[in-house]
């Protein structure tokens, strides 16, 4: 039986509720003005270093990838378009194919997955046996190329067929990339950079320095295919980080040393003029290795980087786990960032139609429930512990384990013009609206509770035998608050488990809904097609009411 559920809680237990899979995800972003309390927060749950990136060819997209899955962004407005889910763990590459139908990538444990991009069905290629560093289409997308630490190249058809295996000795290789359907290059781990002719199955191998252990991290070949560029590791007895070019037939043509960290990422830009490199920043060079940019906006190592197809704008992916986005002098044009605390307190507008979610770190993020799209915004520096709409609907009041409330405006589906209500002595547990939205009332850890006009202006404080103030309702001309509750309040979350943790259930209205997980990521959910949610039992699902004591 289909289950809807509105604004029930849980006091023991979890609700044991399923949740059919559904293809996409919605869009998530917030917009940076300037001077406002909002700021651009497109959300990026913290998984780790960003190891893989790349840009869709028509440029319409980025795909990323993390500990937390593979997600694609629209490049445009950074907004989160859909999760593609079946790599567990660190997803290591990404590549999108020529004709922009398909993303493969690959994972630690030898998980190789290309995704239909229409309709988000997948194929799990099963070959390899450790970490899998590198994926990449052919230029024509007949093939798809893989390399692995259990030391095999592998080459895959159209059809997701094996043709070809390429054994590479001492660890296989790091990176790899097609100059056709015939020719592949290969960094390695053993110091060496290796060409394959596959049409003649014969290979070329480069000597890549002195020291043995000193890994080829990246590999792009040139569009012309006169020569190929490569960036290593660099090791203790041989700190520098050289980024070399090289002839096809093995001779080194021209070395760079500026770089001061490892190599990770490099790629020529589509029309063959700029390389981009990234170490400790991203530098760009011309075409004879001349440096051109040394981009000053970054202080985390680069692990990941590419091109649109115009050639004049950067993204690259860091240690910091932030995405940022780059013109060719160096300047930082946007950034996918984002916080990944969990949530905290939760509200509805009367009308279901705007969701205000508060965080652990103080953020506070408000959902059109229509489109699920987001704004974030940031005026507490701890948990948001309650929220409160004013019965007009023109207002929000928040408290914060901070001390402070605040009040903010309702304009536009947009919330604006925040008065920090400050000088508590202790944490705020709960925030309440006064009958005519003229005044709100607040309280916490300490006996009192704070009375403020909604303009914020400090009114009245009245003291009571409390030691602590957990909830507030205000009933005729004052407030009433409960001390302590093991009743949990109607606004407590429901927990689901999806994708192998539990995700937050929100009811929207009596048959729609959002999903998100703990950090308040949008999982599924929309206007037009419900995630339909089925309740085994209803052990451990209750509804409760709390019980207030006048002041």
């Amino acid at each position: 039986m289909l289950v809807y559920i509105l604004r029930i809680c849980i006091s023991i237990g979890i609700a044991q509720v399923y949740a059919q899979d559904l293809s996409g995800i919605l869009p998530e972003i917030a917009i940076d003005e300037n001077d406002s309390p909002y700021q651009i927060e497109t959300v990026l749950p913290r998984g780790g270093n960003i190891w893989s990136l790349n840009w869709s060819p028509d440029d319409r997209f980025i795909a990323l990838g993390n500990k937390t899955g593979l997600r694609i962004y629209e490049a445009e407005t950074l907004a989160l378009h859909r999760i593609l889910y079946g790599i567990k763990g660190t997803i290591n590459s990404i590549d999108w194919s020529p004709d922009n139908n398909k993303i493969a990538a690959s994972g630690p444990e030898g998980e190789v997955m290309v995704w239909d991009v229409n309709t988000s069905k997948s194929t799990n290629l099963i070959g390899h046996t450790r970490q899998v560093r590198n994926v990449r289409w052919s230029p024509t997308g007949n093939f798809l190329a893989t390399t692995s630490h259990d030391g095999y190249i592998k080459i895959w058809n159209r059809d997701y067929d094996l043709v070809k295996d390429i054994h590479v000795p001492r660890g296989g290789c790091v990176s790899i990339d097609w100059l056709n359907d015939n020719e592949i290059g290969a960094s390695c781990w053993d110091n060496t950079v290796r060409v394959f002719d596959l049409k003649k199955d014969e290979g070329l191998i480069f000597a890549n320095g002195l020291q043995s252990t000193k890994a080829v991290l990246s590999l792009d070949w040139h569009s012309s295919g006169d020569f190929l560029v490569t960036g290593d590791y660099g090791n203790r007895n041989d700190p520098i980080h050289n980024v070399r070019f090289w002839s096809p037939d093995g001779a080194l043509l021209k070395e760079m040393t500026s770089h001061t960290k490892e190599i990770r990422a490099l790629s020529w830009n589509p029309q063959g003029t700029i390389l981009a490199t990234g170490g400790e920043t991203v530098r760009l060079w011309d075409k004879a290795g001349k440096l051109l940019y040394v981009f000053k906006a970054n202080t985390s190592p680069v692990w990941s980087l590419d091109w649109n197809s115009e050639g004049d704008k950067i993204v690259s992916g860091h240690n910091d786990g932030k995405v940022r986005f780059w013109d060719t002098s160096g300047k930082l044009l946007s950034k996918i960032d984002g916080h990944s605390t969990r949530i905290t307190a939760r509200s509805f507008s009367k009308d279901s139609t705007l969701l205000v979610l508060g965080f652990s770190d103080g953020h506070i993020r408000l959902y059109h429930s229509a489109s699920m799209t987001s704004r974030t915004y940031k005026k507490h520096s701890r948990s948001i512990t309650d929220i409160a709409w004013s019965h007009s609907g023109k207002y929000i009041a928040f408290s914060s384990n901070d001390g402070n409330g605040s009040i903010w405006q309702l304009k536009k589906n947009q919330i604006t013009n925040p008065i920090l209500l400050e000088g508590h002595e202790h944490n705020l547990n709960t925030v309440v609206w006064s009958p005519k939205d003229k005044k709100v009332a607040v309280a916490g850890y300490e006996k009192d509770v704070h009375i403020w006009h909604r303009k914020g202006k400090k009114l009245q404080k009245i003291e009571t035998n409390f030691q602590s103030i957990q909830k507030l309702k205000w009933t005729g001309k004052k407030p009433m608050a409960v001390e302590k509750s093991n009743a949990i309040s109607e606004d407590e979350p429901v927990y689901i488990r999806v994708n192998g943790d539990y995700g937050i259930f929100i009811p929207l209205n009596n048959n729609r809904f959002a999903l998100f997980d703990k950090k308040g990521n949008l999982i599924k959910g929309n206007a037009k097609d419900f995630v339909k949610l089925y309740n085994t039992d209803n052990n451990g699902v209750i509804s409760n009411t709390l019980e207030f004591k006048s002041l």
